[in-house]
């Protein structure tokens, strides 16, 4: 976009040159520079569109239609889903000589495998602004956590990420203010803290202000690094998550590790193995979870296959084999008002065919 709108403003210029050989071309010279700098100056748009088959097949799956609720003993559910396509904005600033501002909004929900539920159905993902420079970053508003992204990387790797066991943490993505510190040799810190607001109900009780809080440290040098991280969880009754992962880089495959626990909720554990080869990538996982207390262990396999056609366009296979006692459903898709919801008390394998289109 800005080439060709520059391009115009150039080929203008010249024109009006041409035509009147003895003019002064300089204002037309000074046009094209301001309109260059203004295309500089504007924010960066950017988006994707996010469609995935999903082939469900359970001990028992449930189907629910407009609140009419069937049970299917050893049946399938399938159906092409939205994945979280979304459309946002970025944007940052020189304010002086080694100090920057910048900000980003980003809208999801678009619903993009039916118009009709796509409509009054967008909300925020993440908004946020904030400074950098030689103190690192801080910024305030919606974002994914510093827990999420030093420890949760299984979960958070693959597309269809409802059927992975993940990692407990529960303070929230929003009201979050958070820093990150410039790499002392290739030491980082990182901090969030949700400044919960605090209000007095009708019987004149506090209610919430808790302020959960995260704190993490990481270690990367050269292809190895190690990071460890804690929640609070505040917000909740849950105690204390402590998490640590490590990984490591050989040429073109990764290995990784993670463990987290969470105080009277669960141990999680995670092994993964990522593979790259030109367009392709192949990545293989397991994640195991054992509760506190009564409950169920679960254990997810998860396989993905992924070929890139070029910068803007890919697809990819997922799979994934799911072990658990644990009485429960999963929501394929939860933006949808028509629920396909999977027992996850049972042996469950689901199938994924997805392609994503980002600009």
């Amino acid at each position: 976009m800005k080439k060709t709108l520059l391009a115009s403003a150039v080929t203008l210029a010249t024109l009006t040159t041409g035509t009147f050989a003895v003019a002064d071309t300089t204002p037309q010279i000074d046009s094209a520079a301001a309109l260059a700098q203004r295309l500089d100056s504007m924010p960066q748009v950017y988006g994707n569109v996010q469609l995935a088959w999903v082939y469900s097949e359970a001990d028992k799956n449930i189907l629910s239609d407009n609140g009419d609720v069937e049970f299917f003993e050893g049946s399938t559910v399938s159906g092409l889903e939205d994945n979280g396509s979304t459309i946002g904005l970025t944007h940052e600033h020189e304010i002086s000589p080694g100090l920057e501002a910048f900000m980003k909004i980003e809208l999801d929900g678009i619903d993009g495998d039916d118009k009709a539920k796509g409509r009054g159905r967008i909300k925020l993902d993440e908004a946020y602004i904030g400074l950098k420079g030689d103190f690192g970053q801080v910024w305030v508003g919606s974002d994914d956590s510093a827990y999420e992204r030093l420890i949760d990387g299984i979960k958070q790797y693959y597309e269809i990420v409802v059927f992975n066991t993940g990692t407990v943490y529960n303070t929230g993505e929003g009201d979050l203010l958070q820093y990150t510190s410039p790499s002392f040799s290739g030491l980082t810190l990182h901090g969030a803290v949700e400044l919960d607001g605090s209000f007095e109900d009708a019987d004149g009780n506090d209610v919430g202000g808790e302020n959960p809080y995260q704190l993490g440290v990481q270690y990367a040098v050269d292809q190895f690094s190690l990071a460890v991280a804690m929640d609070s969880n505040d917000s909740s009754n849950a105690g204390n998550t402590y998490g640590v992962r490590g990984a490591f880089q050989m040429g073109d495959l990764e290995l990784s590790a993670l463990y987290s626990t969470t105080t009277d909720v669960r141990d999680d554990y995670g092994l993964m193995a990522i593979y790259s080869m030109g367009a392709n990538t192949f990545a293989a996982s397991y994640e195991f979870s054992t509760p506190d207390g009564d409950g169920e262990d679960t254990s997810v396999i998860s396989l993905q296959a992924l070929h890139s056609f070029s910068d803007n366009l890919y697809v990819y296979t997922e799979l994934y084999f799911v072990t658990s006692d644990e009485e429960g459903f999963i929501d394929i898709n939860p933006d949808d008002a028509d629920n396909s919801l999977v027992e996850t008390g049972a042996d469950a394998t689901h199938l994924a065919l997805g392609a994503v289109y980002a600009f």
